[in-house]
């Protein structure tokens, strides 16, 4: 097998191979590690001192892992593999994956990890420890999230006879409503929806959420990998608040808010399609809703009509 499992202490090497990687996103980089509040210790598999995987571990205070985790923050694989055949790519990653398995059992007593959706072959996954109980063995949560093709949106007319009926009667509500749509760095005023959409569901933040909102509003805003829009009435008062997020190549939903007293405005409805719309501007070629997996959210989200995509947790 000749593998390597090895920490690497370079952010400059281990960002590098994160944007090469097949399953990039701006949720692996280290600048986003450093958001979060916690230590994070970064791996590599290697072999011949080739960079084959990745994986990252997020610490609390203590040494645990965070049980707070992002979509996508899981394993990483080496562009390599793409110019395999499947003959050949298959049972390479499947050695891999099982080498990378054991290494991480031996460092820490429990992980967890979000795989990125284009990771299609689980078996390996389900094979670890397959004859041991099944407490022993990983477990594999399954999720969805929506994604939308931008190259396939011709124009906002095009968009909108696509969407739900509810949807398209929202946006045209909110401009009857003459809502002004502005960008913003007013981190308080999104944070300040944030807390009151959580409490009008009987649902209160950590301290944790707070902070790690408040990070990513900022630091997005300020490095240029998100933006942060506000909606409001003609009488200048906030009733929703978007901030989107963006790589390369994808625009993620990452926070959104309104005032409940302004719910039926329409402004939600028409700061999402603001958001997507501007993604199309900025020539990125996916926009994506970071899940879909609660009943009545996942369901204002599919009213957009993306595609329905799984992606998976590990456990073990």
């Amino acid at each position: 097998m000749s593998y390597g499992f090895k920490e690497c202490l370079d952010k400059d090497i281990w960002n590098d191979f994160v944007k090469s990687s097949p399953q990039y996103n701006l949720f692996c980089n280290t600048s986003y590690f450093d958001l979060l509040g916690g230590e994070y210790k970064l791996y590599f598999v290697v072999k011949q001192e080739q960079i084959l995987s990745a994986v990252f571990i997020i610490l609390d205070k203590y040494g645990d892992q965070l049980s707070f985790q992002e979509n996508y923050q899981g394993i990483l694989y080496s562009n390599l593999f793409d110019d395999l055949s499947s003959h050949s790519k298959i049972p390479k990653m499947l050695e891999l994956n099982k080498f990378l398995i054991n290494e991480l059992s031996n460092k820490y007593p429990k992980i967890n990890l979000s795989l990125h959706h284009s990771v299609k072959d689980l078996r390996s996954f389900q094979w670890y420890k397959y004859h041991e109980p099944e407490e022993q063995k990983i477990k594999l949560n399954l999720s969805y999230t929506g994604l939308i093709d931008l190259k396939k949106v011709n124009s906002l007319d095009d968009f909108l006879k696509n969407i739900r009926r509810v949807r398209r009667r929202e946006y045209f509500k909110a401009l009857k409503n003459n809502l002004i749509i502005e960008e913003s760095n007013d981190v308080d005023t999104l944070d300040r929806l944030h807390n009151q959409m959580f409490l009008n569901q009987g649902l209160k933040r950590s301290n944790q959420e707070i902070k790690i909102l408040k990070n990513v509003t900022k630091d997005s805003i300020t490095n240029e990998y998100g933006k942060l829009y506000i909606c409001y009435t003609p009488e200048r008062i906030a009733c929703s608040a978007y901030l989107m997020l963006f790589d390369s190549k994808t625009g993620f939903s990452k926070y959104g808010a309104s005032n409940p007293n302004y719910k039926n405005l329409g402004a939600y409805t028409y700061l999402t399609i603001h958001c997507i719309f501007k993604c199309i501007e900025l020539g990125l070629d996916t926009w994506d809703f970071l899940g879909v997996n609660s009943p009545n959210r996942g369901d204002y989200k599919i009213s957009f009509n993306p595609d329905l995509i799984p992606y998976y947790g590990l456990q073990f």
